[in-house]
């Protein structure tokens, strides 16, 4: 009976241990690897965006090319960011896209790292809504590579999470997606000079309804 229980037990051990391991090799596989910072802007006006490699996403390197739509937004410009470790080599002579070459050959990148700095300007003609500003070519190289614990290059599976480009109506303060009597109450609440109310320049934009560069009771009528 003893000798029964202590094999089971082992086995338990043993399916634990196998369960781990196979956790661990789960959460390291598919994880956001690069990735594109938040931004606000109009149709018309320019914006910056940085694409990194968040946390955790312990790659040392990655091959991809990136789309964006040039009926939504032209590129203005791209630069390394001044903080990258590594190499990176980028090439966006193609308009609506960029080639995107990266790699850190002394170990893997296991916190947030900015690689690129792009500037783009919205057209003027698109409408209110939400749009993909950056997506994956399906049809170039798409892979990344971790260094495993003998020094060995390991490809892995990843995503790319890139920031969407948001059109709101002038008026919609409290970015809801729709203009009613919250936005007015913000506007209110912002002119009182209340604790904690007060607007950022980006919704204080788009309190501005009358377009005459003041923010004032009118606007929120």
């Amino acid at each position: 009976m003893k000798k029964q229980l202590m094999r089971l037990l082992l086995l338990a051990v043993v399916f634990t241990l196998a369960l781990a391991a196979f956790g661990t090799a789960a959460s390291a596989s598919g994880a956001v690897a690069v990735a594109s910072s938040d931004f606000e802007t109009h149709q018309g006006e320019e914006f910056s965006t940085t694409i990194y490699i968040p946390d955790n996403a312990n790659i040392v390197d990655f091959d991809i090319a990136v789309k964006y739509d040039t009926e939504l937004i032209t590129l203005v410009s791209i630069e390394e960011n001044k903080d990258i470790k590594g190499t990176v080599i980028f090439n966006a002579e193609t308009p609506g896209r960029i080639l995107i070459n990266y790699t850190r050959t002394s170990k893997n990148v296991t916190s947030y790292q900015p690689l690129l700095d792009l500037k783009f300007r919205v057209n003027e003609n698109i409408g209110i809504g939400t749009y993909d500003c950056l997506t994956i070519d399906p049809d170039a190289a798409y892979v990344a590579h971790w260094l495993n614990d003998a020094g060995g290059l390991e490809e892995v599976n990843f995503q790319c999470s890139f920031a969407k480009l948001t059109i709101y109506e002038m008026g919609d303060v409290d970015l809801s997606g729709k203009v009613d009597i919250g936005d007015a109450t913000y506007i209110r609440r912002h002119l009182a000079g209340l604790s904690g109310s007060l607007l950022s320049d980006f919704r204080l934009s788009l309190a501005d309804t009358y377009y005459d560069t003041i923010v004032d009771i009118a606007d929120a009528i």
